[in-house]
């Protein structure tokens, strides 16, 4: 699970804070992110997204300045992808997800081609 929370963390940054390096975040931060996400999972708590935030800007600086609202879907994207009625993760599955809330596919920007009537 805290190498998937890595990876989507990551997603999660470059889409946000370009250019932001990952470089401190360490096993401790990893088992934290995880176990918010674990709790958001197993019921319907909400997310407190002030002292979660402040958790995550001490390790990486740059998420301070990130929206809220998108920290808030983010963490509760993440619960959903680890739940038990969506996750093979829970299971004892070792296989993760073909797909993700986040995962992202870079847009084409060809020009469109007419053909003479």
């Amino acid at each position: 699970m805290e190498e998937v929370l890595r990876e989507q963390l990551k997603i999660f940054l470059h889409l946000h804070s370009p250019g932001t390096s990952l470089s401190s975040i360490d096993g401790i931060f990893l088992s934290y992110l995880s176990e918010i996400i674990s709790d958001l999972s197993d019921d319907d708590s909400e997310l407190d997204a002030t002292p979660f935030t402040d958790m995550i800007t001490a390790y990486v600086p740059e998420f301070g300045a990130i929206n809220r609202k998108a920290v808030c879907e983010w963490v509760h994207s993440m619960a959903l992808m680890f739940s038990e009625s969506s996750s093979p993760y829970k299971q004892g599955d070792a296989t993760p997800l073909q797909t993700s809330p986040l995962q992202t596919t870079p847009l084409q920007t060809t020009p469109l081609q007419t053909t003479p009537l």
